[in-house]
This record gives C-alpha cells, structure tokens and sequence, in this order.
C-alpha cells in the first residue's frame, strides 16, 4: 500500500479559508506561506491560530499533507478531498462563534491535531476493494470480510461542529461486484440498506430505504452515514 510521505519545504498555507478554492496548491515555503496569511488572518479562529505558536505550527502540517494528498489523488478524489477540507474550515470557523480565549484555545488544538492525524492517514491504494477503514470529517467506517466469507461493515459518524447529531451502526451484507458492496442486514434498522462503492482513493457511502421513511434510525436528527470517506490504514485481512 502507498501511503503519503511529506516535505516540509512544500507547506502550502491552510488558514484563509478562500485558499481552499483553488484546484492545486502550488509549492511555497513556510515561512513566506505562512507570513502572508497571518497579515491577512481575521476573526477569532484565524487570530488565535496565527498568535499561538503550536497551533501556527499545526495549521502548517496540516496545510502540508493536504496539499501533498490531494496533487497525488485522482481529479474526482481530488474534489471529494476539496469538498471535506472546506467542510474542515467551516466547523473550525465555527468554534470562534461559541469559544473565546483559553477555551478557543483548547478546542482548536483539539481539532487541528485530529485534523492533521487524519491527514497523515491518508492512502492511495489503486487496487483497494471496499475492504479496510475509511474516513472523512464525520467519522469512519470499517469493511471486513471474515474468513468464513461473511462481509461485515462498523462505522461512526458526528456532526463536525460537537453539539449536534451522531451515528453508530454495523451489519453485514453481499458483494456486488468487485468494488462494490451492499449491506442489508443492519443492526436496528431492518427496512434501511447501505450502498458502498471503491472509486479511486475513496468510498462512496449510501443510504437507501424503500418504506419512505426520512429519518435514519442509528443516527440523530439530521444526521446521516452517507458521504464519501477516504482511505486509511487498511486493517489486516482476516481471511488470511
């Protein structure tokens, strides 16, 4: 499996949230990167990152192993990468609207550390199936397939901002084809069937039910499984 290896001479910046519109980043060094944006840096979020050492230097990383990911992801992982990242920057924004000072402070380096371990995580398998663990902002989830040919799936997922919905579910299921796959046994939710499909460096998740139901019984209000997750380090195969 290929995992991402990063080089700090390449950290492109990560705190102005218009920064994520671009396609690719290009190189930049560090300093000059992260110089720049901190004269442009505004509101509470932006403020305390650029006014605190440690969260300057994770906001860098992060910055770093986002760029790097997404120049080694296909065009649609690419954009499904895009698409999570500024959902990344909205929920961290969001903090300054509810925290201040020390307790700013504090959730921030929460949130930029799981950030950048999630980053660190990425990989870019072209002959993952849907097997292994898969991640995006919300949470994860986990294909298995046992030894005895049973296929089984766990996952999680919250709302970003912490104070809203949340999901827990597993169940297990058949294949579809070789890169796809479809659970219609999960746990408390019998009428409910989850679609996933490997493209690329990503799993796209979805959530299907046939009695017309609009509320998905393993998570809150509003909550949801269905979205695209990204690969992580693959889980042993269990069958072997």
């Amino acid at each position: 499996m290929q995992f991402f290896r990063f080089n700090a001479a390449q950290a492109p910046p990560l705190l102005v949230a218009a920064a994520l519109m671009s396609p690719v980043w290009g190189p930049a060094t560090p300093a000059s990167a992260q110089g720049a944006d901190c004269r442009r840096a505004s509101g509470l979020v932006e403020t305390a990152i650029c006014s605190t050492p440690a969260l300057t230097a994770l906001d860098a990383k992060i910055a770093e192993r986002y760029g790097t990911a997404i120049r080694s992801y296909d065009a649609a992982s690419a954009e499904a990468l895009r698409r999570d990242q500024r959902a990344f920057v909205v929920a961290r924004n969001a903090t300054g609207t509810r925290l201040a000072d020390a307790d700013l402070i504090e959730e921030l380096t929460d949130q930029l550390t799981r950030r950048e371990a999630f980053l660190t995580d990425l990989g870019n398998d072209p002959l993952v199936s849907v097997v292994g663990r898969w991640r995006n902002l919300n949470g994860e989830i986990v294909v298995n397939q046992w030894a005895t040919g049973v296929l089984t799936f766990t996952a999680t997922a919250a709302d970003p901002r912490g104070d809203g919905w949340s999901c827990e579910a597993d169940g297990s299921g058949d294949w579809i084809d070789e890169d796809e796959a479809r659970f219609d046994d999960i746990s408390g939710a019998a009428a409910w069937s989850l679609n996933v499909k490997a493209q690329g460096a990503t799993l796209v998740v979805k959530e299907t039910i046939e009695n017309g139901a609009d509320a998905v019984p393993y998570c809150g209000s509003g909550g949801t499984l269905s979205g695209t997750y990204f690969q992580a380090v693959r889980l042993p195969d269990p069958s072997r």
